[in-house]
């Protein structure tokens, strides 16, 4: 009876580290409504700040956790890096981020039609969450090269789609409405410890889930998850 006790109060501590505190955004006009770690902030790079308001980097939002320095340090003493090389390749003292951004779903055409527009994917009427992953992914693929791979998630209905060759990029999508929620997600510094370590020589040969848990913390996983999973979509905002 003990044993069991003290494994229920270490199960719930776990739990409870899983599920951290947050604070309710709503983004894109009030559209989006999605609950951020409260260890994350909205952030706005200085690259960015100028542009006008119809360019595609305005039309995703991202969230950062600072304190990137002092967790390098801790979890990769030996490293290599110059003092400011951290700031410079994830911004001022970042250590992992989240980019979301949204594409409007709209079910029209015959199986097997798809077409992309500006903020928006048309997608056969009867398309599931899964074809719309693979659709996704598909594109995503596209973009970055075929040095990747894909997996969705069918009790969460989360897709995921990773590039590892040249640069490393991580994407989450969920369909929630009438809209695909995506997210991106990094740790700067877990990347740079994977790239360290390497995947190992077996990676290739590896099915997806496998390769997924090795890129995991990588992709500031578990936040991103946790982001898509409480995305509503009001389809008349408040002004």
């Amino acid at each position: 009876m003990l044993r069991f006790f003290v494994f229920a109060v270490i199960l719930a501590g776990i739990t409870a580290c899983v599920q951290r505190p947050t604070t309710v955004h709503k983004l894109f006009g009030g559209k989006l409504e999605v609950s951020i770690p409260n260890s994350y902030s909205l952030y706005e790079r200085p690259q960015f700040r100028d542009l006008p308001e119809d360019a595609p980097e305005r039309r995703q939002v991202e969230f950062v956790r600072f304190g990137g320095n002092e967790a390098l340090r801790r979890k990769f003493p030996d490293h290599p890096f110059g003092e400011t090389f951290l700031d410079g390749f994830a911004g001022k003292d970042v250590q992992a981020n989240i980019l979301v951004f949204i594409v409007e779903l709209i079910p029209e055409g015959e199986p097997g039609e798809w077409e992309d527009r500006s903020q928006a994917l048309v997608v056969p009427r009867n398309a599931t969450a899964r074809a719309v992953h693979e659709h996704f992914c598909r594109s995503f693929a596209g973009y970055w090269g075929e040095s990747g791979f894909s997996l969705f998630d069918s009790k969460l209905g989360i897709g995921h789609c990773v590039n590892y060759a040249g640069a490393f990029v991580s994407a989450f999508e969920r369909w929630v409405g009438d809209t695909l929620v995506v997210v991106t997600g990094l740790d700067f510094v877990e990347a740079l410890i994977f790239e360290k370590k390497g995947p190992g020589a077996a990676f290739l040969q590896m099915p997806p889930e496998e390769k997924w848990r090795k890129f995991r913390d990588a992709s500031n996983a578990d936040v991103a998850e946790q982001v898509l999973l409480s995305a509503k979509i009001h389809d008349n905002p408040d002004p």
